[in-house]
């Protein structure tokens, strides 16, 4: 059974729906949430930390209340519905409790005509001044299921690093394609400036790496370092730890 929620924790106001998160043998239905949660009641502010120190808040939208779990813990914990982690906003994907994601259009005019965000409205915006817009979504406004958009598992780089010629069957790299990847409180910014294959596989790739750790005081990317990936022969997966610039194994902290 899929529970509907009405929610407006983020500023553009949206239904949100989701499963069962509580531990109680009965499914929650919509009058029950209604009732632990008033209509309008205002939550928060949470600290989300800062550039430097993220911190993840976790939300549970039947008791209206913040889930004190850890990441780790929040992987496998199906209590929470949404989650915040400074400008990241993530839903719970456990099979207990997927939660679902619909955007409404009541704070469209936050955005100009070609559709560009206008700072001052987004500046001047508080939970007061956007009240009312949330309190006129109501049951009524309720979607359809095709109409939710959920959080999803998937290879974000996937076949993005290299281009495929359909005439000459040949693959090259897209050198001209960069990936940004944020992890341990650092950001990464690489492409792949060439590789080589073997038959069917590929059998070398050269990463162009510049890296920039935040806990380092770092304000820009560092130099341009090349890691070279020997993939021939390769029969397990290849592990590359950014700030090391290198290959690394699977223990370490790739």
């Amino acid at each position: 059974m899929k529970i509907k929620y009405l929610s407006a924790l983020i500023l553009a106001a949206g239904l949100s729906a989701c499963g069962s998160s509580g531990n109680d043998d009965a499914t929650p239905t919509v009058e029950d949430v209604v009732e632990e949660v008033e209509e309008g009641t205002i939550v928060g502010p949470f600290s989300t930390g800062s550039t430097s120190e993220p911190e993840s808040v976790y939300y549970d939208l039947d008791t209206g209340a913040v889930v004190d779990i850890t990441e780790e813990e929040a992987a496998t914990n199906s209590v929470w519905d949404i989650a915040f982690k400074r400008t990241a906003i993530s839903l719970n994907t456990h099979a207990d409790n997927t939660v679902g994601m619909y955007f409404t259009d009541v704070n469209s005019d936050f955005f100009d005509a070609e559709g560009v965000a206008i700072a001052d409205s987004f500046i001047n915006a508080t939970a007061d001044t956007e009240l009312d817009d949330y309190l006129a979504v109501s049951s009524d406004s309720m979607p359809t299921d095709a109409e939710y958009s959920y959080d999803a598992s998937d290879y974000v780089i996937g076949d993005k690093f290299y281009n495929y010629d359909f005439t000459t069957h040949q693959v090259t790299a897209a050198d001209d394609v960069y990936f940004i990847v944020s992890s341990d409180d650092a950001y990464t910014k690489f492409r792949v400036t060439s590789l080589t294959t073997a038959g069917f596989t590929m059998s070398n790739i050269t990463l162009e790496v510049q890296h920039q750790s935040s806990l380092d005081g770092e304000t820009e990317f560092a130099a341009a370092e090349t890691i070279d990936l020997d993939l021939s022969g390769c029969t397990t997966d290849i592990y590359v730890d950014f700030d090391l610039a290198e290959q690394v194994s699977v223990d370490d902290a790739w």
